[in-house]
């Protein structure tokens, strides 16, 4: 299993492979597990760690 820690706001399940983020401005973020790039910029944003089973 992989385990990747991303910097955001909100955290919305799209599905097995896809995830919906959310900035601190309301702007949507789109990215897949196997390419996370989130990356956004604001000083309160959560960590969160998710784990995909390979």
């Amino acid at each position: 299993m992989k385990s990747m820690k991303l910097f955001f706001k909100d955290f919305h399940l799209v599905s097995k492979e896809c995830f919906i983020v959310t900035d601190y401005l309301g702007h949507f973020v789109r990215d897949f597990f196997d390419k996370v790039q989130v990356v956004l910029t604001a000083h309160s944003f959560r960590v969160l760690t998710i784990v995909k089973e390979d």
